[in-house]
């Protein structure tokens, strides 16, 4: 009766879980033997279970390793070579003996037990199956069907009958779906000690844009353009920097496709996301008039200290230059690495007049020298002070005995205020 009621049992795990016959053998002989363990009093017994997998009999064993009887500790795992001798003359030191037991006794109540147990760990071999399958697709884009809209977001049900969960936190902002509609996402995570496995998916994340693009070019599948850096705002407009070894290609020209036909797709499935591919340079204020094209830029200051740049444009352009809620801008910067901030010619002409103004007054200069001053880019008095009259003398129009007179005042300047 025992050997039908294990059976029935594992046909029963084998019609609700759709697992291998042999996997669930494997466990129920591990719950079996975890069930024999408990009527041991010692800490720690080793117990094998194997089992008939044609009537479903079993048999139960116990388990030593065989050590010298002056090595022997009183361990629950271990045997003596003389006590070992009696079970079976043929064994060796450091190896394991097998003595077979009296199988557990079960009741009903016990086999629900001995039911959960297994199920549980059906389960856990499930999901150790699922991690292991989807941990090699991980940051790859996946595709299923909804099968469910909650609150907190979709489970989508892949090919293969697993489940895919998509927070709303993950969706691009706005979009909607409907059951059984075809949906593309990428595998952002993978959530094994949740109360449930989840696989946590994504369409906001700037690898979504990366994997779509490869999708769509060759090239960069084989890798003749390489992705430098992407910035996003989902749902909205996304700016990605990409460049090549090979002077051949066109770089931008094969991520767009002709016209427009790859970045279309992807303009399609991100639900009229616009997409900006922009040639990367090293040249970091290249790069920025790269990634602001097709803005005109009249000129760029740098300040490699803080690490910002000024960019210079026509009053017309600016808002533009800006874009709607400053997106343009931001995404400009993120993709650069750089802290940016746009101005007009007309704002730069004021704060350039006052600068002019203010040297003047300050080095008692005529407001023409100051103003080559400030057109070369010295502004105050420190670096008028502290740059090297090597490059003074690029200023054409101001001669060296000019030279030394401005840094001999800016120098006195500032140390009347410092005493002050």
């Amino acid at each position: 009766m025992m050997s039908k009621d294990i059976l029935f049992v594992i046909d029963s795990i084998l019609n609700e879980k759709g697992v291998a016959r042999q996997l669930v053998f494997k466990t129920v002989e591990e719950a079996l033997s975890s069930a024999t363990i408990q009527r041991f009093e010692e800490k720690k017994v080793n117990i094998i279970v194997k089992m008939n997998r044609i009537n479903g009999k079993y048999d139960t064993f116990r388990i030593w390793k065989v050590v010298k009887d002056e090595k022997y500790t009183k361990s629950s795992i271990e045997i003596p070579y003389a006590a070992a001798k009696k079970i079976n003359t043929k064994f060796e030191i450091n190896k394991h003996i097998e003595y077979k037991i009296e199988n557990i006794k079960f009741c009903r109540l016990a086999i629900k037990i001995a039911k959960h147990i297994i199920v549980q760990k059906v389960r856990d071999s499930e999901q150790t199956e699922i991690i292991r399958i989807y941990s090699k697709k991980l940051g790859e884009i996946i595709c299923g069907n909804i099968k469910k809209i909650i609150k907190e977001g979709i489970i989508i049900e892949f090919d293969d009958k697993n489940e895919g969960f998509l927070p709303r936190k993950q969706m691009i902002h706005g979009e909607r779906f409907n059951i059984n509609e075809r949906i593309r996402a990428l595998l952002l995570n993978i959530k094994p000690y949740s109360r449930k496995l989840k696989l946590i998916l994504s369409r906001c994340c700037s690898k979504f844009i990366i994997e779509l693009l490869k999708r769509e070019s060759p090239e960069i599948i084989d890798e003749l353009i390489e992705i430098k850096s992407v910035a996003r705002d989902p749902g909205y407009k996304s700016k990605v920097a990409v460049k090549t070894k090979d002077y051949n290609i066109d770089t931008v020209g094969s991520c767009v496709g002709i016209r427009g036909s790859r970045t279309k797709f992807i303009y399609n499935e991100l639900r009229n996301e616009h997409i900006d591919i922009i040639l990367w340079d090293k040249n970091a204020t290249k790069f920025v008039i790269n990634a602001l094209y097709p803005l005109d830029v009249i000129s760029l200051m740098v300040d490699v200290n803080n690490h910002n740049m000024e960019i210079v444009v026509k009053d017309q352009s600016y808002y533009k230059a800006i874009g709607k809620g400053g997106q343009n801008i931001k995404l400009t910067s993120e993709i650069t690495g750089w802290m940016l901030n746009v101005v007009t010619k007309n704002e730069v002409k004021k704060k350039n007049k006052k600068k002019v103004k203010n040297l003047s007054f300050k080095l008692e200069i005529d407001e023409k020298i100051a103003a080559l001053l400030v057109d070369f880019g010295l502004n105050y008095l420190e670096e008028i002070v502290y740059v090297p009259i090597e490059d003074f003398l690029k200023i054409k129009k101001i001669n060296i005995n000019v030279i030394q007179k401005l840094k001999s005042r800016a120098f006195d300047e500032l140390l009347k205020l410092a005493m002050n």
